[in-house]
């Protein structure tokens, strides 16, 4: 079982999301701006990290940067989302998409 940290600002999307995950057999650890997902990540490192790209305090491009730029986290998978532009960020999935392409970008970041 992978652990998934996802984050999101938005209620609705994540408890959408958590669920498809949960169903497919991963462990989700929910963070609702891109501060509190860089304390999970250095506190306990999930196996891969699924971001909004959009959001208040932290963005995902502020949360990208400093997960690379830690030891620690550098090396955690991150699947982008959002249904604004395209980050560039890859791999990315642009709002609204479906659980089985969600689970598909998670199974390729974290096989077996």
């Amino acid at each position: 079982m992978s652990t998934v940290l996802l984050v999101d600002d938005e209620v609705d999307v994540v408890e959408v999301l958590k669920d498809v995950l949960e169903v497919g057999g991963h462990r989700v650890v929910v963070a609702y701006n891109g501060l509190d997902a860089i304390e999970h990540a250095l506190a306990q490192p999930p196996d891969v990290i699924i971001t909004d790209m959009m959001m208040p305090v932290c963005d995902g491009y502020q949360l990208i940067a400093q997960v690379r730029a830690s030891p620690r986290t550098r090396e955690i998978p991150i699947i982008a989302i959002s249904a604004g532009a395209d980050p560039g960020h890859r791999p990315f999935l642009r709002k609204p998409f479906g659980a089985r392409a969600l689970l598909a970008e998670v199974q390729k970041a974290v096989p077996g």
